[in-house]
């Protein structure tokens, strides 16, 4: 294992640099396909932003939620103590499925200040999700956490030999027990298989929230299975089912919904398609006069330019059909107030 990496000096957690080039990786490809579907790579940027940090804030919250009965316990014994609970949630764990539904939270937050189409940014993140969490399951590989369970006798011969000896974990046994290394197990079906299907199931524009479906179904189904591998205690089991299984379990049939297409039409957006990062630079005048500053995000398409050459030539031709026909005397325009509003 390699729990910590030396850099000029400073030792820096595996886990936490692989997390978080996971993240940078997704979040470059999301937003690279961000034009194709119309979205703006700032938009996807701001919006992943949201979904990183509040997903980190959901997955560790639910790491507490896993540890309540060991909290109850440490209360029973020594008293309640607010900083020692407060100390306990900057240093717990992360649990992958708490992280999941915090940062669809935080993608929904997001759109939602700004009247954005959740579903059309949802379908486009989605399948780099996998990305970013490949990564993150080879740092758990390397901190020792998430660890596997040991082979059984009955387990066929192939598996068997897959099971690795972990040495200097944070998190597993070094007790010399050859364990199943299911955080690669996930990091190689995430990166070789889940994510290729989604990036093929996604090229063409789907209706809403069928990728998102699509991705429910695989990944609940896998980690459902992949469940039974693992060994580390912290998972929370409840009904002799681990907290990841039952989220996995109402995950497959909320994607087999999502997938049919049954509930598409719910999922329009209300809001026209806009960008939330261009009208944070939008100035807007009094008078709505197109000034220098405002059409500072419209350069592209030149509308304000075009409008201006137009509405110039009918003003002179305005004028010089008035001065022709005598239509307005310097008495009678004394008057007149010549303002545009």
């Amino acid at each position: 294992m390699l729990p910590f990496i030396n850099v000029f000096g400073k030792q820096i957690p595996m886990y936490g640099l692989m997390m978080v080039t996971g993240a940078f990786f997704a979040i470059l490809f999301a937003c690279l396909r961000a034009k194709k579907r119309r979205l703006e790579p700032m938009d996807v940027l701001l919006a992943s932003i949201f979904c990183f940090i509040i997903g980190l804030l959901g997955a560790k919250l639910l790491f507490i939620i896993t540890e309540i009965p060991s909290y109850i316990a440490h209360f029973g014994k020594h008293g309640f103590s607010f900083s020692w609970l407060i100390n306990e949630f900057m240093t717990a764990g992360i649990v992958f499925y708490g992280g999941m539904i915090g940062g669809v939270f935080g993608g929904w937050l997001y759109t939602r200040l700004f009247r954005l189409d959740f579903w059309k940014f949802a379908d486009l993140m989605i399948p780099f999700l996998p990305l970013a969490h490949g990564f993150g399951r080879i740092g758990c590989f390397c901190a020792g956490c998430c660890y596997g369970r040991a082979p059984l006798d009955s387990e066929p011969e192939w598996l068997r030999s897959l099971a690795v000896v972990y040495t200097k974990a944070i998190g597993a046994p070094n007790d010399g027990v050859a364990r199943y290394p299911v955080q690669l197990f996930e990091a190689c079906f995430l990166v070789l298989v889940l994510l290729p299907i989604l990036v093929f199931f996604s090229r063409k524009e789907r209706r809403p929230g069928m990728v998102v479906g699509l991705y429910f179904i695989v990944y609940g189904v896998f980690r459902f299975i992949n469940e039974y591998l693992r060994a580390d205690s912290i998972r929370g089991i409840f009904g002799g089912v681990s907290t990841s299984q039952w989220i996995s379990i109402a995950l497959v049939p909320l994607g087999i919904l999502l997938m049919s297409g049954l509930v598409s039409p719910l999922l329009k957006s209300r809001y026209p398609m806009r960008s939330a990062a261009a009208d944070a630079f939008e100035i807007v005048t009094d008078d709505d006069d197109c000034s220098d500053a405002c059409c500072a995000v419209c350069t592209e398409c030149g509308e304000c330019g075009r409008e201006a050459e137009t509405a110039e030539p009918e003003i002179e031709a305005d004028i010089s059909d008035a001065d022709a026909a005598g239509a307005c005397e310097p008495d009678d325009c004394a008057d007149t107030d010549t303002s545009e509003k």
